[in-house]
C-alpha cells in the first residue's frame, strides 16, 4: 500500500520538477529576447511588454525556491549549476535506493525505512549541489592566475583598474567571467571598489580570491604600483595551485587504496552470487542476518567517510 503512495509521490514531484524546468526555459528566453529588442531598438526605446510577463516571474520565483530548497543550509553555491529537473531525479533515484535496499533487501520495519527513504531524498540533491560547486570551485581556480595576469596587462596598458575587471568579465571563461561580472556591475552601480571586493570575497570564500581582494582594495586606496603586486599575487596564487596538486599526487597511494577496499566487499559478494548462490541466502532470508548486512554497510560507509575526511584534509587551503 505504501509503495504506490511513493510512487505516485514520485511521479508528482517528478511532473513538478518538469514544469518548473521548462518555465525557467521560457524566462530565461524571453529574457534574452527582450535584451536583444532593446539592442535592436536603442537605448532610448522601451522594450516590448511581453502577456507572459506574470507567468514568466512565476516560473522564475519557482525555479529560484526549488534550487534554495535543496541547497538549505549549504554556505557555498554561487558556482551551483544544476537545474531543478536534475535534483528532483537525484532526490527520486536516492529514495528509491534506499527504498529498495531497506524494505526489499533488508527487510526493515516500514517506519524505518521510511525515515530512510525521506533522509535519502533530502541528502542526494545536497550531495550533487556539492560535487557541481567544489567541480566550479576547481575551475575556478585552475582559471583564476590568468585572470590575474589579464588584469596586469591591462593596468600596464593604462586602462583604469574597473575597466579591466570588466574586461576579465567579458574575455575570461566560466565560472570566473560571472565572479568578476559581478564584481564591474557593482562598482558601475556606485559601489566603492573595496566594498565590492569585500562582498565578493564573501561570497564565493575562496582563499586565493580573497588575497586579490584584500592586494587591490590597500593598494587601490593607498596608492603603488598594484601591476607589481598583482604579478606577485598572480605568482602565489600559481604556487599555491601547484602545492594542491603535489599534495593530491602524493595521497594518490591511499585514494587508490580507498578506492580498492570500497569495491573489494561488492566483488566478493557478487563472486559469491555467482559461485554458491545460496551461501548468501540467510542474510537475505533470515531477519538476524538482515541486520548484520545492515551493520556491514553502515561500518563500510563509515571508514569511507574518515578515509575521505583523511585525504581531503591533506589539501586544505
Amino acid at each position: 500500500m505504501i509503495a504506490p503512495i511513493i510512487l505516485l509521490l514520485g511521479l508528482f514531484l517528478g511532473l513538478l520538477a518538469v514544469l518548473a524546468a521548462v518555465r525557467a526555459g521560457i524566462a530565461a528566453r524571453a529574457a534574452i529576447e527582450t535584451r536583444l529588442a532593446l539592442v535592436a531598438a536603442g537605448a532610448n526605446t522601451r522594450p516590448p511588454q511581453r502577456s507572459t510577463a506574470p507567468f514568466l516571474g512565476a516560473a522564475r520565483r519557482a525555479y529560484d525556491l526549488i534550487q534554495h530548497l535543496f541547497a538549505l543550509g549549504i554556505s557555498r553555491r554561487w558556482g551551483m549549476r544544476v537545474s531543478p529537473l536534475s535534483l528532483f531525479l537525484s532526490a527520486l533515484l536516492g529514495g528509491a535506493s534506499i527504498w529498495f535496499l531497506a524494505h526489499s533487501v533488508l527487510r526493515s520495519p516500514v517506519w524505518l525505512s521510511l525515515i530512510l527513504t525521506a533522509a535519502a531524498m533530502a541528502a542526494t540533491p545536497r550531495i550533487v549541489i556539492r560535487l557541481e560547486q567544489r567541480r566550479m570551485e576547481t575551475h575556478f581556480l585552475e582559471q583564476f592566475p590568468d585572470a590575474v595576469d589579464m588584469v596586469v596587462r591591462a593596468l600596464r596598458a593604462g586602462v583604469p583598474l574597473t575597466a579591466a575587471v570588466r574586461a576579465v568579465a567579458t574575455e575570461a571563461a566560466p565560472p570566473v567571467d560571472a565572479v568578476f561580472a559581478g564584481l564591474a556591475d557593482q562598482t558601475e552601480i556606485g559601489v566603492p571598489l573595496d566594498e565590492a571586493l569585500a562582498k565578493t570575497a564573501q561570497w564565493i570564500r575562496l582563499p586565493d580570491f580573497r588575497f586579490f581582494a584584500v592586494a587591490v582594495a590597500l593598494q587601490y586606496a593607498t596608492g603603488g604600483n598594484l601591476a607589481a603586486t598583482l604579478e606577485s599575487l598572480s605568482e602565489v596564487v600559481r604556487r599555491r595551485r601547484v602545492m594542491r596538486l603535489k599534495a593530491k599526487a602524493v595521497s594518490a597511494e591511499v585514494r587508490l587504496s580507498a578506492y580498492i577496499l570500497s569495491a573489494l566487499p561488492f566483488l566478493v559478494v557478487g563472486a559469491l552470487l555467482i559461485v554458491s548462490p545460496n551461501y548468501l541466502k540467510p542474510m537475505i532470508a533470515d531477519r538476524r542476518g538482515n541486520w548484520i548486512l545492515g551493520a556491514a554497510v553502515g561500518i563500510m560507509l563509515t571508514g569511507l567517510f574518515v578515509m575521505r575526511n583523511m585525504m581531503n584534509s591533506v589539501s586544505i587551503d
